[in-house]
């Protein structure tokens, strides 16, 4: 709405200025007990055009400090900071031609009189010199077009302006007819109705009223995509009507600025057919300040007096507050005065009832500083229950720590107002970034309630939503539902849950086009300023929202803190414990101290894995219920002890089990008896670290990265099974699960797909045992590649160092090849190697697979050492070994369930019969087996229409790689024509030239390409005697030589760190034997070696990164390893260099 200032009626007499302040005719700093008259806001108005008067002179402040606490005189004024009154050429000019003129107009007196609209003014004034000027040519004005569109913020009085602007229209006789007719109407009134309706009510302006005006309020309704094609027909209705009755009808549009825009991409022809745009700007400090004083006037007929005065600094604070707002959509100006009116009073009504109630006689027409300010950030957050309710959750000290600053910053701000300085502008919106169950969601709403009861939000209430309510199911409706939430969202706290949800995805992959419609209208709608009446929390996990906010619109981040959020992190054991003592005391439960150390190793086991912090306390207190309620129902009741209390059998009747798992019991004769002595160890340093007080994490005495190495069938698989379970009794597992995964479930389906796929795969795995089996097969191509990249980056986070065990398993050869790469053989360095099983032990394993599927042991004598047939069998049992496609265990379970066919294949045998078939049968069997493998072996291997051989393509990951080597890549092809030539497989988009972009190369895609350059280097390098790397053609010898040198230093630092490792191993052993006064000696030693271990491995890890980063470039085609020379790398082959600024911008890596 406009507000017009009131005008001193004509008769009343002029006054002096003595008389006025007699009168307590001005607006000032004066004591608390002046009203304000009309009169004074009159002799305002007239203020503003006197030439010499640019601002308003307030007198002193009189201040009565025995009954508030004004801030003294002297610092209310300081430098004069008093609103400045604004200065209406156009009303200068209108009042000039009415004087020398005689112009009159009745619609123009009452338009001058409304504050601002400064461009309005201006534009009703030169549509009136327009149409005097046509009149005075004797021009018709018949062709010409009055339909004007009104745009601006709410509260700007365009409503109320359109309305006088038909008036004006009519005043002005520019449309020739008989009678007039004004109409009003909203856009969303014309969709909901349609168009047929809005046709009949212009036709019948025209022809029952010759003509008149139309306002059509909201009109971007009309092209609203809830409109659809009513609204867009209304529209081409609407401009259809006004082409053909020009001179007749004008219609006047009215909308907010940025949604008239597509108001007009509606139709190009708007912009011709629509001569006149008028903005209506917010309102000056000045004229907010107007209307509150003429509002308060108006609605308290002059009766309210405020503390400090109307134009003390109370008022001027309340109103740069609010003026904060001024330019930003929305900014409800008029309304927005009206607004903040609204909670001074209610803030006025909770007083008075206060003092009433405390017997007090309040005056009820009067407005005090807290009224005005709110309550002081000080006694408000004092009295806040939010506030209180923070202070009392567990943990989350550094939270606590932010909302403090946040609060200190609002104290700070309302020290500085009482200072008539202006506040120090910070956003409210804030990013909340934890792992589940740290009170990232309780926090929100604790921090929302905390804003309000400060009074720093003009509503204060709490909205919460989730990610899902931001996305359509359509097209666009992202784009609407997203608008409605923020714009329901002014004066509120806004709480997005799960907000990495809205992440569109990389725009290499695929990008959401609802999420990203989602993200664009809030970096539209949020501006993220300071006085932003609006707060908006984003919650999530940390890695997720970093990736939200590097995926969507860059404007994102600067509306949000997203470099310094509110840091949850986890729980430690003890919070735990003091959470759980909690929950059960508002639950009226009490528990013993053994179930407190149950369930204190419960929390250490669950944090192994995929931590959800509190709700593990939850989870634990619920089962610990349910047995509870189960035990104490079987038991008599006891009348002196009505509440049992919990006991460590509720939490967990594992953890009261006293026996440890027996290896050699459990897996005699399955594995070999070395490996289960090793896996013993494995418990003997854990339990013996224990017992001694020490945590063996700390002295790094369990490894949780292996490699097995062996042939198929010799107990991998099993091992890994009894690991799990040895690792979860001593509580480095969450789960004793296996999850087994084969190198294809961790490769990709496209570019940048593989590491996400691995890093999930191993994510979903925390807390477990991960068995990858066949893992040489990760040496087959780029995909391959970047799964091992992957596996090893995040097996070497340090978050990731205890809580999850991995095994790579293969054979000995592959595994040689993959340890290679320096950074699998870092990660992965204990080993345990699987041997093919002897004979005598498959004999009994192949007895002992028999006697548990019934078959008798007097049958089965011919396993016995004395029985004719054993040796046959063992030599049997020694030439299938001798086969490459042996599988141990797996050929042994094979060959008995054949067995146990040809047994029951007798017809109702006797014992006597089935013993003397048996042997013949085993022996048949095994042999018919030894045929059937050597058939296999001598086929020749099948391959594919292309004749590519398998396994063609380089491991790129190598650390130290030679040119590619000669290699037959179609079957028929003689060798001798590819003796005089180097044949190189030319991968199309291989890793070797795109790095991690890579694509995967098919067989379609392999092709012969010859090379004569290579042969001649070849030559100088075999001169040279260098086997370990090639040198490349056009390598100078100063250059070789010195990357010689450099290689060499690299290797020697190697070889100290494994120096380093055997002397760190060396101390940890000592220490664990040592006894007496000699352990504080021997753990200083410990501590100091690897102390200088870490750190020299820290650096190793960092050059590590620094080549994975190089490799990854592409720069050197035969995918070498890089030395450091001078500023930069340059590769070990010689030809290729790069810089330490170039590394930097690229890979954004320092040295």
């Amino acid at each position: 709405m406009a507000l017009r200032s009131p005008v001193v009626a004509p008769a009343l007499p002029a006054q002096s200025p003595a008389e006025k302040l007699s009168n307590y005719d001005y607006v000032s700093d004066t004591d608390g007990h002046s009203p304000v008259s009309t009169s004074t806001i009159a002799a305002l108005d007239n203020s503003r055009f006197s030439s010499s008067s640019p601002i308003i002179l307030l007198p002193p402040p009189v201040h009565n400090y025995s009954c508030d606490n004004d801030v003294p005189s002297t610092t209310t004024h300081l430098g004069g900071k008093h609103f400045k009154p604004t200065v209406s050429n156009a009303n200068d000019e209108w009042t000039h031609r009415k004087a020398t003129g005689g112009e009159e107009s009745e619609t123009l007196d009452a338009l001058m009189e409304y504050e601002g609209l400064e461009r309005v003014k201006q534009q009703f004034l030169d549509i009136k010199s327009k149409v005097d000027m046509c009149k005075e040519q004797g021009r018709s004005l018949a062709s010409e077009r009055f339909s004007i569109v009104f745009q601006g913020n709410p509260g700007t009085g365009k409503t109320t302006i359109a309305s006088l602007y038909g008036r004006f229209l009519k005043s002005l006789h520019v449309f020739e007819v008989v009678s007039w007719h004004q109409e009003t109407i909203s856009g969303s009134e014309i969709v909901n109705k349609g168009s047929d309706g809005l046709e009949q009510k212009m036709k019948r302006m025209v022809d029952d009223y010759e003509g008149g005006v139309l306002i059509i309020d909201e009109a971007y309704q009309l092209v609203s995509p809830q409109a659809g094609m009513t609204g867009r027909s209304a529209l081409d209705i609407i401009l259809t009507m006004m082409e053909a009755n020009i001179g007749k009808l004008a219609v006047v549009f009215l909308g907010y600025k940025e949604e008239m825009e597509s108001f007009f991409e509606h139709n190009p022809g708007l912009s011709s057919r629509i001569p006149y745009t008028v903005d209506f700007d917010d309102f000056t400090d000045y004229e907010l300040w107007k209307i509150w004083c003429k509002t308060i006037a108006d609605q308290y007929n002059g009766k309210m007096e405020v503390e400090g005065g109307m134009g003390g600094l109370y008022v001027r604070c309340i109103i740069r507050r609010l003026s904060a707002g001024r330019g930003r959509k929305g900014f409800g100006n008029a309304r927005a005065v009206q607004n903040l009116l609204n909670i001074v009073t209610q803030r006025q009504a909770r007083r008075l009832v206060s003092e009433r109630r405390a017997g007090e006689n309040p005056n009820l027409h009067r407005l005090t500083k807290q009224d005005l300010l709110g309550p002081n950030p000080s006694t408000a957050i004092a009295a806040s229950q939010a506030w209180c309710e923070l202070q009392d959750l567990i943990g989350l000290e550094q939270v606590k720590e932010s909302v403090r600053s946040m609060v200190d910053s609002i104290e700070v701000n309302y020290r500085r107002e009482l200072c008539d300085l202006r506040p120090i502008g910070f956003s409210l919106n804030q990013v909340f970034i934890g792992e589940p169950g740290t009170g990232k969601t309780t926090v929100a709403r604790l921090y929302g309630r905390i804003l309000a009861d400060l009074g720093y939000l003009s509503r204060g209430d709490v909205m919460f939503k989730t990610a899902a309510d931001f996305i359509g199911d359509c097209l666009g409706k992202s784009e609407t539902q997203t608008r409605a939430i923020l714009e329901s969202s002014v004066g509120k706290v806004l709480i997005i849950d799960e907000a990495y949800m809205l992440d569109p995805g990389s725009t290499h992959g695929d990008h959401d086009k609802f999420k990203t419609g989602v993200i664009d209208t809030i970096v539209s709608m949020v501006q993220g300023q300071p006085f932003e009446d609006r707060c908006i929390i984003l919650i999530g996990y940390e890695d997720k929202i970093n990736a939200m906010f590097r995926n969507a619109n860059l404007g994102l981040s600067r509306r949000f803190p997203v470099d310094q959020p509110f840091r949850f992190t986890n729980f430690t054991i003890d919070q735990l414990l003091v959470i759980l003592q909690q929950k059960m005391k508002h639950q009226d439960l009490n528990c013993s101290e053994d179930a407190v150390s149950a369930a204190r190793e419960i929390f250490k086991k669950d944090m192994r894995g995929n931590c959800t912090n509190a709700g593990i306390v939850d989870h634990a207190l619920e089962r610990a219920k349910m047995n509870y309620t189960r035990r104490i129902s079987k038991t008599p009741s006891d009348p002196k002890n009505p509440n049992p209390k919990l006991e460590a059998v509720d939490f967990s009747s594992d953890l009261m089990k006293t026996t440890r798992v027996n290896c050699h019991e459990v897996m005699h004769g399955q594995i070999d008896e070395a490996i289960i002595d090793q896996l013993e160890s494995y418990q003997k340093r854990h339990w013996k670290a224990k017992a001694l007080g020490i945590s063996a994490e700390d002295l790094d005495l369990l490894p949780t990265r292996f490699l097995f190495n062996g042939p198929r069938g010799t107990g991998k698989t099993t091992t890994a099974r009894l690991l799990a379970r040895l690792y979860f009794e001593m509580g480095y597992l969450s789960v004793p699960e296996v999850i087994e995964y084969s190198a294809t479930d961790l490769i990709g389906q496209y570019v940048g797909h593989t590491g996400q796929k691995t890093r999930e795969k191993l994510e979903n795995a925390v807390g477990r045992l991960v068995f990858i089996d066949d893992a040489p097969r990760l040496l087959n191509g780029a995909y391959e590649t970047q799964a091992v990249n992957e596996l090893t980056r995040f097996l070497s986070q340090p978050m990731h160092q205890r809580n999850i065990v991995v095994i790579l398993a293969g054979d000995k050869e592959g595994l040689a090849k993959l340890v290679a790469w320096p950074a699998v053989s870092s990660v992965f360095s204990d080993e345990i190697a699987f041997n093919n099983i002897p004979p005598e032990e498959c004999i009994a394993l192949l007895s002992r697979e028999l006697a548990s599927n019934g078959i008798p042991d007097e049958v089965s004598a011919t396993f016995n050492p004395r029985s004719p047939s054993y040796n046959r069998t063992k030599q049997l049992f020694t030439i299938m070994q001798s086969v490459p496609s042996w599988e141990n265990a797996r050929d042994v379970k094979h060959l008995a369930r054949q067995i146990r066919g040809k047994c029951f294949d007798l017809d109702n045998p006797s014992v006597q019969e089935l013993e003397s078939h048996f042997p013949v049968f085993v022996l048949d069997c095994m042999e018919k087996k030894i045929k059937g493998q050597k058939a296999r072996t001598k086929a020749p291997p099948q391959q594919d229409s292309s004749g590519v051989e398998p396994n063609t393509t380089q491991c790129f990951m190598e650390s130290k790689q030679t040119p590619p080597a000669p290699a037959v890549t179609k079957s028929n092809l003689p060798t001798k024509h590819l003796t005089d030539t180097d044949i190189n497989v030319n991968m199309s988009g291989s890793a070797a030239n795109h790095g991690d972009h890579a694509e995967r190369p098919t067989r379609e895609a392999t092709e012969v390409r010859t090379d004569t350059s290579q042969p001649q280097v070849q030559k100088q390098n075999e001169a040279m005697g260098d086997t370990a790397t090639t040198r490349e053609e056009g390598v100078s010898d100063e250059i070789w030589e010195q990357v010689q040198k450099y290689k060499i230093a690299a290797e020697d630092e190697q070889s100290q760190f494994k120096d380093l490792d055997w002397r760190r191993q060396q101390a940890r052993e000592a220490l664990i034997a040592g006894k007496g006064a000699d352990v504080k000696h021997l753990r200083d030693n410990y501590i100091a070696i690897n102390k200088e271990y870490l750190s020299t491995r820290k650096i190793l890890q960092q050059r590590e990164k620094i080549q994975e980063a190089l490799r990854r470039m592409g720069r050197c085609v035969y995918g070498y390893s890089w030395t450091r020379e001078g500023g930069g790398y340059r590769c070990e082959g010689g030809m290729h260099f790069v810089s330490d600024a170039e590394l930097h911008s690229i890979a954004g890596l320092e040295n």
